[in-house]
């Protein structure tokens, strides 16, 4: 960053120098002003400048004749010029400076950007090594002749302008005209009243009165006596009159007009006349008191409103602005400086963005920060600037509206930070109503109730109510001591929320114990540790109460869940357990099929995996298979347990335990899923079976799988007409029945079964 420089400038005009010193305050350099070359000469010898800033055409010694004079004292020589101007933009005039030793030239006017580009390279460029050349005579004699053929220019340039000021002149006599003013003549001897008026070649008389009544007839009554009083007091001490009042028009209208002039006397110190000027001042009067509630408004305004000049000097501030930078209403501000009462961080910003902004296009609008001077606050404002130009155009000051928008400000950090909750809370609900396992609700929770910026940690106790104990769920304290424990014991206790600060190892820090209650009951305890900025515990305190509520019934609800849970399975088991306390039942009626059912449910499993059916369908064909002879309980004992072979009335009979078997499970909706055992187990792939005689594919999968198992144990075990066959003989009858008795398709995978073990 370039450091702070003294730096000369040397213009006969002050609109030039004022522009210079104002943007080189921008790089906080130090100004020193001279308004001709001798002057400046005289500075730079004793200021000893870091650089000079010079215009050509001044008074006394010029430009030019400045550079050959510094060039030739060896103590400033080496002081870097640039001259700007306006006059010699030749590329003679040009060489001849550089020649005269200039660092650069550069014509005015000249881009703000540019011109200090220029002066940043001038103040860090090396100096030369040996003294400046100075041109000799003859080339000094010839841009002499330049100088002196350019002044005779700029005569001519003066002659006209005197031709145009004359113009002018008379243009402003054809206004002075319009604008009403007249002078009058009064004498006081004869009451005579002379009023004359101006015109554009000098001066004619436009109306006179025989005495003065006409003046008199048309002021008001009450502005009147006001005006009598003005022109006595001027008689008796012999001083000017300027008073305003109030009169009516021919056409009724009412004007006001101002009054100027003063009485002349005779040698005996009697007033002869009155003489003066009569102005209609009705539109300034207007103005002013226009101006007069303006001014009221900014003054009586809720905003600051305040003007500055480009260097940071304020000139005024209104009564709000005193407000905002909490200073004495009454106290004066003109002339301190406007940036010590902005955010450090902001004056680089103004100095940067702001003040070039304005200069280029006139206004800027944004945040900036000022800083209150008792509390040290910084107060954030929105803002608008614009420049305020004089008649040249050149920017005098700059006004500036601000805004206190802290508790705009307040207002968003509330929204985002309920927003942020609201977030976070909806996260926590999708968590509860999505997922049944608890533990990865309650992580859920801790790490939206982590992420809101003033929580440092925070873990979930779970409630043992037959112990009467609290077990850590989850949370940031992987190893809980003694003093988070106890506290959210106490919050057990209390059935309410407990604080306490400097807690846990945290200075500084509150930890606080929210008690989760579901239906009056306590399910566990939220624990946290934050430090939350003062204002500012409520916000978090109804924050936690809704996290601490949806956990509660979070907790509740995976509670209920894991106890009906349990009661379907206790349910589920319970029926098991009957289906194969029926088929053990069974078997014992049977005594030659003892162990039958439990055999052919192994082995139709073994089948239906091998098949690889879904796993919902396993356990309706495990409860078939232990109920494929429930219908048996309908057929009499003597055809049941008949030694030898039935006859054909009695194997009707038999094959009515189907029937039966539809009878008895079909009203049951538990077993409605595996009736396709108990109905169809007898249908043959061929539709020779009973009792629907279905074939093929209509016959249910289970059915054709437990077809065979059910033959298998058939022939491998011993019967009261027969003895078991050879395991082989079975495998072999099996295979001859694949296609007519038995799927082929079962038939393969049973006999992988069979034959892997």
């Amino acid at each position: 960053m370039q450091r702070s420089c003294k730096v000369l400038i040397i213009d006969d005009r002050e609109i030039n120098r004022l522009y210079l010193r104002t943007l080189l305050k921008t790089r906080s350099h130090t100004v020193i002003e001279a308004c001709d070359g001798e002057e400046g000469l005289e500075l730079a010898i004793a200021r000893r400048p870091d650089l000079i800033i010079t215009d050509i055409l001044m008074p006394k010694v010029d430009g030019y004749e400045f550079l050959r004079q510094l060039r030739s004292i060896s103590d400033v020589a080496q002081i870097p010029v640039i001259v700007y101007t306006s006059t010699y933009v030749e590329e003679v005039a040009h060489l001849f400076a550089m020649a005269c030793g200039a660092f650069r030239v550069i014509t005015r006017p000249a881009k703000p950007e540019e011109l200090l580009r220029l002066i940043d390279e001038a103040l860090t460029a090396t100096p030369p090594s040996s003294p400046v050349q100075l041109p000799d005579d003859k080339f000094v004699l010839e841009h002499r002749r330049l100088l002196t053929d350019k002044l005779a220019q700029k005569v001519r340039d003066l002659e006209t302008e005197i031709v145009y000021r004359k113009a002018i002149d008379s243009k402003l006599a054809t206004a002075l005209k319009a604008s009403g003013q007249k002078i009058f003549d009064l004498d006081l001897l004869s009451g005579r009243l002379t009023m004359t008026e101006p015109d554009e070649v000098g001066e004619r008389t436009v109306s006179t009165s025989a005495n003065r009544a006409w003046l008199r007839s048309s002021v008001l009554a009450e502005d009147l006596v006001l005006l009598d009083d003005a022109c006595e007091r001027a008689k008796a001490d012999r001083s000017a009159i300027r008073i305003q009042y109030r009169h009516r028009q021919v056409i009724g209208e009412e004007r006001i007009s101002e009054l100027r002039g003063s009485y002349r006397y005779d040698e005996s110190g009697t007033p002869t006349s009155l003489s003066g000027t009569v102005l209609d001042v009705t539109g300034h009067v207007t103005t002013e008191n226009d101006r007069r509630r303006l001014a009221a408004i900014v003054e009586h305004s809720h905003d600051l409103i305040g003007s500055a000049r480009p260097d940071g000097t304020v000139t005024y501030l209104n009564t709000a602005g005193k407000r905002l930078i909490e200073i004495d209403e009454t106290a004066s501000v003109f002339g301190s400086d406007m940036f010590e009462d902005l955010y450090p961080e902001d004056v680089s910003r103004v100095q940067q963005e702001v003040l070039p902004a304005i200069y280029e296009s006139g206004e800027w609008k944004g945040e900036l920060r000022f800083v209150g001077r008792l509390s040290g606050q910084a107060i954030p404002c929105e803002c608008s600037c614009f420049s305020m130009l004089n008649r040249e155009g050149v920017v005098t000051n700059i006004a500036i509206i601000a805004r206190d928008i802290r508790s705009r400000k307040e207002m968003e950090r509330q929204l985002n930070l309920r927003l942020v909750q609201l977030t976070a809370l909806r996260r926590i609900d999708v968590a509860i109503s999505g997922a049944v396992d608890l533990n990865l609700t309650l992580q859920v929770v801790v790490n939206e109730v982590r992420a809101v910026e003033w929580v440092h940690a925070a873990c979930i106790f779970l409630y043992d109510s037959h112990l009467r104990e609290l077990r850590f769920a989850c949370g940031d304290w992987s190893q809980v001591d003694g003093q988070i424990l106890a506290i959210s014991e106490r919050a057990v206790s209390a059935r309410g929320p407990i604080q306490q600060v400097d807690g846990s190892g945290f200075d500084g820090i509150t930890i606080q114990a929210q008690p989760l209650l579901s239906k009056g009951v306590v399910k566990g305890v939220l624990t946290l540790a934050h430090r939350a900025p003062e204002g500012r515990d409520q916000v978090l305190t109804s924050f936690i109460d809704a996290v601490a509520a949806q956990t509660a019934i979070a907790i509740d609800n995976a509670m209920l869940f894991e106890d009906l849970q349990r009661s379907r399975n206790d349910l589920a088991t319970a029926y098991d357990e009957t289906l194969e306390g029926w088929s053990r039942a069974l078997d014992l009626r049977d005594k030659e099929t003892e162990g039958h059912s439990r055999r052919v449910t192994d082995l139709t499993m073994r089948v239906a995996r091998e098949l690889r059916l879904p796993s919902e369908d396993l356990q309706h064909i495990r409860r078939g298979a232990l109920l494929h002879d429930i219908g048996k309980v309908g057929v009499p004992d003597k055809i049941l347990l008949k030694p030898g072979p039935l006859d054909e009335e009695e194997g009707r009979l038999m094959r009515m335990h189907a029937d039966y078997a539809l009878e008895l499970l079909a009203p049951i909706s538990y077993l409605k899923a595996a009736l396709d055992i108990p109905y169809c187990h007898h249908e043959r792939w061929d539709g020779t079976g009973y009792p629907r005689r279905l074939k093929g594919l209509q016959i249910p999968l289970a059915a054709r799988i437990f077809a065979v198992a059910d033959v298998w144990d058939a022939l491998s075990s011993d019967r009261p007409y027969r003895k078991a066959w050879p395991r082989d003989q079975v495998v072999e009858h099996i295979r001859q029945n694949s296609g007519t008795h038995f799927d082929p398709e079962v038939v393969e995978a049973f006999l992988r079964v069979v034959t892997s073990t």
